[in-house]
């Protein structure tokens, strides 16, 4: 069982890895952490529901725009929030999510 500590440390080794900017790795680890500490669950209990439910909350809520949303949704792809939870969901289903 890995802790949201290891996960997001894992996070910003791979984009570092990756030779992503800093401020991009500020963001995702951000991002990944936001939605871990709101889930209240251990990555390893998260499902699909509990990520589009948090992104289209933020969208409904006016807090975050659907560009916002779509690099959290990167972030948790690149975290591996476990992976099963993101493949399947796009971002273009957030960009009416405002209007559900």
């Amino acid at each position: 069982m890995e802790t949201t500590q290891n996960l997001l440390n894992r996070l910003a080794l791979d984009i570092r890895m990756r030779g992503m900017s800093e401020s991009t790795q500020r963001l995702y680890v951000r991002y990944a952490g936001q939605f871990l500490e709101q889930s209240g669950k251990a990555p390893e209990e998260l499902d699909e529901s509990d990520a589009r439910a948090y992104l289209i909350r933020l969208l409904q809520e006016g807090r975050v725009s659907a560009s916002t949303i779509s690099i959290m949704h990167s972030a948790m792809i690149s975290a591996r929030i476990p992976p099963e939870v993101f493949i399947r969901i796009s971002p273009s289903l957030f960009l009416t999510a405002k209007y559900q």
